[in-house]
């Protein structure tokens, strides 16, 4: 992985353009400050170039998959040309991989995608999924799955401090090897910042026939992403979910 920084100028330009962080708001005591937005984990705020691009379409927005008449033509080519750039934002070959709305950010997809992989494998009962997943990457596969069994961290100690534990996530897949459908492990942790080596783990799924999804809802605003193309097409990701409101 490459990191280049940014210039100081370069950053502010950034920065001003964000809607929202001249609002000011009245403290307890009386005073006056602009507001101080450190929630972007929740959900960022919107950039006032993406707001003038959305309010530009809005000159022509019509319901899409129609060609009837023209507004209804460019809206059904931008939708097509939205799925176009996630799959290359994402690095997925536009031929083997796929892109879909669900609404209601990251949660809803993570729903769909266990359902999606309980019915593509219904022989498969068991998913595992790792001790550091936020609810959206746990409640769904509780519901969906026969049987979750969760995957502890490294130790303080280990090659991977927070990450998941891989030595015991190949444990497990060796002793379920015959039911596990998939492994569900979020990019990077919305607490600790901490990065797991999502590559690396699709290499150990797929050595035992297991799926992976990757939570990526921290992850696609702050690093860069590859699902497929790699060398090794076992660190290839089947599928990865992530929320457009938590990106910018």
């Amino acid at each position: 992985m490459t990191t280049q920084t940014a210039s100081p100028e370069l950053l502010k330009k950034v920065q001003s353009n964000f809607i929202g962080l001249d609002t000011v708001y009245t403290l307890a005591d009386g005073r006056k400050t602009k507001r101080i937005y450190l929630d972007s984990t929740a959900s960022t705020l919107m950039m006032g170039a993406a707001h003038d691009i959305l309010e530009s379409f809005l000159d022509h927005y019509a319901n899409s998959h129609s060609t009837l008449h023209f507004s209804a033509k460019i809206s059904t080519q931008v939708y097509g040309w939205a799925h176009e750039r996630i799959l290359s934002f994402l690095k997925a070959d536009p031929e083997t991989y796929t892109c879909f709305f669900t609404g209601s950010g990251a949660t809803a997809g993570l729903n769909r995608i266990a359902r999606v992989f309980r019915d593509f494998r219904p022989e498969k009962d068991v998913a595992f999924v790792s001790l550091m997943e936020h609810h959206s990457n746990d409640l769904p596969h509780r519901k969906h799955a026969g049987e979750v069994i969760h995957i502890p961290l490294d130790s303080n100690t280990g090659n991977q401090p927070g990450c998941m534990n891989l030595e015991a996530l190949e444990n497990k897949l060796q002793e379920y090897q015959d039911r596990i459908n998939y492994v569900a492990v979020t990019g990077v942790s919305n607490v600790t910042g901490i990065i797991n080596p999502v590559n690396d783990i699709a290499k150990l799924a797929h050595k035992y026939g297991a799926l992976i999804l990757i939570d990526g809802a921290q992850m696609a605003a702050h690093l860069p992403i590859q699902l497929s193309g790699h060398d090794d097409p076992d660190c290839n990701i089947d599928a990865f979910v992530f929320s457009g409101h938590k990106t910018y």
